[in-house]
């Protein structure tokens, strides 16, 4: 693999490109196993959510006023962890990613590719197999910071805020808006 500039990288990402003549979806990975794995569609985000979400509320132990509570809390807590990240992690690769291949190719797997690439329709959410891992994450870290009872709320609060956030993400680049207003937006 030829060394690639970090200048280069960083201005051809935030050039949007568009498969056209046919359209097409980029393709990351020689297998074809890992390729299918690195696509979701977007109806499968809200099949495991809502399901995330109905087992967490199934499972709360609180009242339904405080669940409720819980939820919202749950729902910012989303909020502040995709600013967070997104801010610090995905934008900020000027002050902390590594100038080597390595850096810049976790950089384009996880977030490059959707700013070089707004259009492809199956790389705009995250994939859904490696989302468990992180609200197991999310679960411990809860567990950590507040009484048990309110875990499964606040985790349902958090997976509703994911779930809002991808999907609007996700028809804000595709859905054919009528509206001037929310096409200049777009």
């Amino acid at each position: 693999m030829p060394n690639i500039n970090y200048e280069e990288y960083v201005k051809w990402i935030n050039e949007p490109k568009h498969l056209i003549n046919p359209v097409r979806d980029v393709i990351m990975f020689d297998t074809p196993l890992v390729e299918y794995f690195s696509k979701t569609p977007w109806y499968r985000v809200p099949i495991l959510f809502v399901t995330m979400v109905i087992w967490e509320l199934y499972t709360a132990q609180t009242s339904i006023i405080m669940t409720a509570q819980l939820v919202c809390a749950g729902a910012f807590m989303w909020t502040w962890w995709e600013y967070t990240l997104h801010r610090f992690m995905f934008h900020a690769e000027d002050k902390w990613l590594p100038r080597t291949n390595g850096g810049i190719a976790f950089h384009f797997t996880f977030h490059g590719i959707h700013h070089a690439f707004p259009m492809d329709k199956y790389r705009l959410v995250f994939p859904i197999h490696a989302s468990p891992p992180f609200f197991v994450m999310f679960a411990w870290f809860y567990a950590q910071i507040m009484p048990a009872e309110w875990v499964n709320p606040v985790l349902a609060g958090t997976a509703l805020g994911y779930l809002a956030y991808d999907m609007i993400h996700y028809f804000t680049h595709h859905f054919d808006y009528k509206c001037g207003h929310l096409m200049s937006m777009k």
